[in-house]
């Protein structure tokens, strides 16, 4: 089924890549996906906080106090570390009360309601991970000759745009893609397809593990072009 493309960024913007992912596999692995995204990126905010932990608990020197680059320096780590805790402890609720769905029904309401938190908890790890980043230089600026500063400067924001861009490019590609197969079954849904449309339409075609796929998630059923 050929789907607009403003119909796609539409679903992708709404997060509804996650309703349609749940649909196109099935409910209990789109549960396990989001735990596993949860978990990640606690991790990896735990370890953001045993790196700026020391920072903002060891007071600078005296004559370092002063300095205004010193002083942004602790409070863009501050930052960082108050960030990182943001995203451990929403990631450890959202997967605590995801545990308490137990059945497929309850996971799609729950993945349908709120797996769209996702994108914020990521946007909060993303601002830390800047933030300590921005600590960085400022205290490169302050460390090292000019000359040294703007090596690595260049160094850090020439790898940030390489990285972003493939990351960007590849995330934006997957969630269109995923997006246009739920925007699809919303179609069929609508359209009144037979068992498949009902299978599509929401909590009522998920009696079971599996009961959530939907033939329309195919490529030979839902074309991408």
């Amino acid at each position: 089924m050929n789907v607009p493309t403003s119909e796609v960024i539409h679903g992708m913007l709404a997060g509804r890549y996650w309703g349609a992912l749940a649909r196109c596999t099935t409910p209990l692995e789109a549960k396990e996906r989001l735990k596993y995204i949860w978990g990640t990126l606690a991790l990896i905010s735990a370890l953001f906080s045993a790196l700026t932990m020391p920072t903002v608990t060891s007071p600078p020197g005296p004559d370092d106090a002063t300095d205004a680059r010193v002083q942004a320096y602790v409070v863009l780590f501050f930052t960082a570390l108050i960030l990182s805790f943001v995203v451990i402890m929403t990631t450890m609720g959202m997967m605590a009360t995801l545990d308490y769905c137990a059945t497929s029904e309850d996971i799609l309401e729950y993945v349908d309601n709120f797996a769209w938190y996702s994108e914020l908890i990521y946007t909060v790890f993303i601002g830390s991970f800047l933030s300590m980043l921005a600590g960085v230089l400022v205290y490169a600026h302050y460390k090292y000759p000019p000359r040294v500063f703007w090596a690595i400067t260049a160094i850090y924001v020439g790898l940030a745009v390489v990285n972003s861009y493939a990351v960007v490019r590849v995330d934006l590609w997957a969630r269109a893609r995923v997006a246009r197969r739920g925007a699809a079954l919303q179609r069929l849904a609508a359209a009144g397809g037979g068992a498949g449309g009902a299978g599509a339409g929401g909590s009522s075609g998920s009696g079971n593990g599996n009961g959530s796929r939907n033939g329309s998630c195919d490529d030979k059923t839902t074309p991408l072009s």
